[in-house]
């Protein structure tokens, strides 16, 4: 029997980690990190029996040798080993640089940092001649002055930046700022602090914000051809003083004209970040002069993997599965179709908590009476509550601090 490796198996990945299981084939986790912050982010676990579990040493000070002392403990499973997957976000470069020295199916190594870093990202997108966000890298004050002059030049003295995080994930210090003192703040309470994936971040990202609706493009690619599984229109919204808090997302059919001007667009973009082989979870804003890229990672779509129900009885078939047979069954892979055609509409509603109920404090949580009404509606599926009766309920802001979601 053959294994599969799955690197933090976190988020969705926890779901791909037991599909794999369930297929019949044995499962090898690998966490990238000594005592990830994002393992605690962790709503929910699932009772697998792994062949291995190996932890990868991070810290170390040679990390060629712990790659290789990694690579060792893998060869050690006596099944052979058939592919090495992200589960998580965390889990990227060191599957990439597994897979590449395994010699399993891989994207390489040369553009790894582009597919994680937000900033090269972009520039890797403009170089392939595609519409991307004018940006820059800021470690200055006067480098993020020099960037709110340009961008207010160029829309007539109105200046609107996003400043973000160079690496992280789930919407984690997101600022939308109208005015050079609010892009400065962002930027100081970015530069130099812990971002959501337990790292140093160094500078902050600012961008010029777009305008237009976000949709996300969850795809899958063998050896280059690239396969869409779902496309999901994102209902963001400005709330307790965060201008990026996810209120839902709903399924779109893949056959209209729009979507397909937003699949062509992530074909290309895949392609430029050298995404031959396995999943892509992309972030698109249509604007007014067509998709730009917001940001893409080569793993599946995460969210704790709750939208699953939803893509399963509306498509039919997920991007984990997709994923899967991309390394594992290539003829399933090929009978897929390219762009996926809704048999039921689908949503996935997040639970908002508003500051002027809890306080910015939060309050403790005494009952969730409302689950009664949501439960015996025809159209209910499944709720995934993140929270309960006793537990502190803080304002929402991002995707860490929602307290639940309904399918």
């Amino acid at each position: 029997v053959g294994a599969v490796v799955v690197v933090d198996a976190f988020s969705s990945g926890a779901n791909l980690a037991a599909m794999v299981v369930e297929w019949g084939y044995r499962v090898i986790l690998v966490f990238s990190e000594k005592d990830s912050p994002v393992a605690k982010l962790i709503s929910s676990g699932t009772n697998l029996d792994p062949t291995l579990i190996i932890q990868h040493d991070d810290t170390a000070a040679d990390q060629e040798s712990a790659l290789e002392e990694t690579l060792k403990g893998i060869s050690g499973s006596e099944h052979p080993i058939l592919a090495i997957l992200p589960g998580a976000e965390t889990g990227v470069d060191l599957a990439d640089k597994l897979a590449f020295k395994f010699k399993t199916r891989n994207n390489g190594i040369e553009m790894t940092e582009q597919r994680r870093n937000k900033y090269l990202m972009q520039e890797t997108a403009r170089d392939a001649g595609l519409r991307s966000i004018k940006q820059m890298l800021c470690r200055t004050e006067s480098q993020v002055t020099s960037f709110c002059d340009e961008v207010a030049a160029l829309n007539g003295g109105k200046l609107l930046v996003v400043v973000k995080p160079n690496e992280s994930a789930g919407s984690d210090s997101i600022y939308k700022c109208s005015t050079v003192n609010e892009v400065i703040d962002a930027f100081k309470s970015i530069h130099g602090q812990t971002n959501g994936l337990g790292q140093i971040n160094d500078g902050a990202l600012c961008q010029e914000f777009l305008q237009g609706t976000e949709y996300v493009l969850d795809g899958v690619s063998r050896d280059g051809e690239y396969k869409v599984c779902a496309v999901w229109e994102y209902d963001k919204r400005s709330v307790n003083g965060a201008n990026f808090v996810y209120y839902g997302m709903k399924l779109r059919d893949g056959n209209g004209e729009l979507e397909r001007t937003l699949i062509d667009y992530a074909e290309q973009v895949v392609k430029a970040m050298h995404i031959y082989h396995g999943p892509s979870h992309m972030e698109v804003i249509m604007t007014p002069s067509g998709p730009c890229l917001v940001e893409v990672g080569s793993r599946c779509h995460g969210g704790e993997g709750t939208w699953l129900p939803v893509v399963k009885e509306c498509i039919g078939y997920s991007q984990l599965e997709a994923a899967l047979n991309a390394h594992l069954r290539p003829d399933k892979f090929d009978a897929m179709p390219k762009y996926p055609t809704l048999m039921k509409a689908g949503c996935e509603a997040f639970m908002v908590t508003l500051k002027e109920v809890v306080g910015a404090n939060g309050k403790i949580l005494q009952d969730i009476p409302g689950l009664a009404m949501i439960t015996a509606m025809d159209s209910f599926r499944r709720v995934e509550m993140l929270t309960q009766p006793g537990n502190l309920v803080l304002p929402t802001i991002d995707c860490f601090t929602r307290p639940g979601s309904v399918q």
